[in-house]
């Protein structure tokens, strides 16, 4: 649909998720869709423990197709569908690491906005453009980014449309590390091993905790994370890694 393809390669437990379009300067809101829906049903599978993001070309340097969100009953249902997509990426329950290299701009700023982890090359570029042609940021992009990097650097780039760049993203928080772009793919395959290699339950509350827990007072994040530690005790995985610690062995999780 319009150009979009997006290709799954399991790797074990590591879901590797190419994303490719048809060449244009515009990126369909239907990848959004499509990407998430993808998501979606690799956390429903349970031999999948992790996802890893990357894509094709110059897709991540594009902004959103404007005649595709009025395709539609209107602009502003158009804006709220996509807003709400990218919202059920943020809160898909696998964890999604995701590669940037080159230019990363607008459009494919907000689909790096919604990943876990944020994986960098050192040719790596972020920058917001809408304003110089009088529009904000679409997907909830201006809040996620405020929340990530700061205010001082999420209005640089959102008043002035000046990019940053990889150091300086590390710098501010937008990403978790950066690399020479020929050590970029393994780093993450490093990175994504490691997080498979944990409790597959404990990994998923933890991000629960840090995604919802961020938008509540504090007093209600610490009860809710509460919760989910009271609930994850009563897991065969909890108990599992009980025994492995006391046994000096590598832990067996199975997700239950």
């Amino acid at each position: 649909m319009n150009g979009v393809a997006i290709a799954v390669e399991r790797r074990g437990p590591v879901a590797w998720v190419t994303l490719s379009a048809a060449q244009g300067r515009w990126l369909s809101p239907e990848l959004a869709l499509q990407l998430a829906d993808t998501l979606a049903t690799l956390a429903d599978e349970p031999a999948v423990r992790v996802a890893v993001l990357r894509a094709e070309g110059d897709l991540l340097a594009r902004d959103w197709d404007r005649a595709a969100l009025t395709a539609g009953p209107d602009l502003p249902e158009g804006v709220r569908r996509l807003s709400e997509t990218l919202q059920a990426l943020a809160t898909v329950a696998l964890p999604v690491l995701v590669l940037l290299e080159g230019e990363v701009r607008d459009a494919g700023l907000a689909l790096a906005l919604v990943c876990d982890v944020r994986l960098a090359a050192t040719t790596a570029r972020f920058a917001l453009t809408g304003s110089e042609s009088g529009r904000l940021p679409l997907g909830g992009t201006v809040a996620r980014l405020a929340r990530l990097a700061g205010r001082a650097a999420a209005l640089r780039m959102l008043l002035t449309g000046e990019a940053l760049t990889a150091a300086e993203a590390l710098a501010c928080g937008l990403v978790s590390g950066v690399w020479p772009q020929e050590r970029l793919a393994a780093e993450a395959e490093r990175l994504a091993g490691v997080i498979a290699a944990r409790g597959p339950i404990a990994v998923r509350y933890a991000k629960e905790a840090v995604t919802y827990g961020m938008e509540m007072p504090l007093e209600q994040a610490l009860r809710y994370e509460t919760d989910l530690t009271i609930i994850l005790q009563t897991t065969a995985d909890r108990a599992e890694g009980v025994r492995a610690f006391i046994e000096k062995r590598p832990p067996r999780f199975s997700g239950t």
